[in-house]
């Protein structure tokens, strides 16, 4: 670990418990080497991060300065680090979506969130491992179990009315319409003949005469009574 102080041959002492003893002759720029040294001796780990950071906001030595941002820009990574490798994290839920997609146990995107579909595929790859499915975590150790597998995991699995033909699935072909019958067509042919007898009476219907009409009528009755004569009945003539 760096000594800053130490380099700059500052002279300096500890208390029993380690913490250094800033003499009275220390300008502010010593001070502020050997608190950064302190806190580089304590590391990223717990407050680490927020008291540099703490510490950088109090800092005027331009030759301090710069040593103070690596200083944070360190503790950042570490520290980033560290909360990617925690359990569910986004990181390893990404890096496990990777590999389950790859091995054929989930479909979609990688989102890196903990989800049913994520949960139901993991489930799926712990099932046929022979592997407890009642506490579903993904940690390192089994990001790095999911990337030694070479080849496909889970069988596909077809969706309803495909089938499965080597490594893919393909699409159910639809059955050809059954061809008449000749008991079908027996009865198409009886039901058109029906129809044909129905309507043939209608056009071999005579024609009805007219009704004539009142005048023509009237001399119809005249000229009857003029071929018949005789009598003491008068002729009438109509029409003459």
């Amino acid at each position: 670990m760096l000594n800053l102080y130490r380099q700059r041959s500052v002279f300096r002492d500890h208390h029993p418990g380690g913490e250094p003893v800033v003499h009275a002759d220390l300008d502010l720029a010593d001070v502020g080497f050997i608190g950064l040294d302190a806190l580089l001796v304590k590391g990223s780990q717990g407050t680490g991060v927020d008291e540099l950071k703490a510490f950088s906001s109090t800092v005027t030595c331009d030759r301090l300065g710069p040593l103070v941002v690596a200083a944070l820009d360190r503790f950042n990574a570490e520290a980033a680090k560290r909360a990617a490798s925690m359990p569910n994290s986004p990181e390893l839920v990404r890096s496990a979506q990777s590999e389950l997609i790859r091995l054929g146990c989930l479909t979609g995107k990688t989102d890196g969130t903990l989800s049913d579909p994520t949960k139901s595929a993991l489930g799926r790859y712990l099932t046929i491992e022979g592997q407890p499915t009642d506490n579903l975590s993904v940690t390192e150790a089994l990001v790095a179990e999911l990337n030694k597998h070479a080849t496909r995991v889970c069988p596909l699995q077809c969706k309803t009315g495909e089938t499965l033909l080597g490594d893919t699935c393909i699409a159910d072909q639809k059955p050809a319409a059954a061809p008449a019958t000749a008991s079908r067509k027996s009865d198409d042919g009886a039901k058109t003949d029906r129809k044909q007898a129905n309507r043939q009476p209608e056009r071999e219907q005579p024609r009805r005469p007219k009704p004539e009409a009142p005048q023509a009528r009237q001399q119809a009755l005249a000229r009857l009574s003029i071929v018949r004569g005789g009598g003491s009945h008068p002729i009438i003539g109509v029409g003459f």
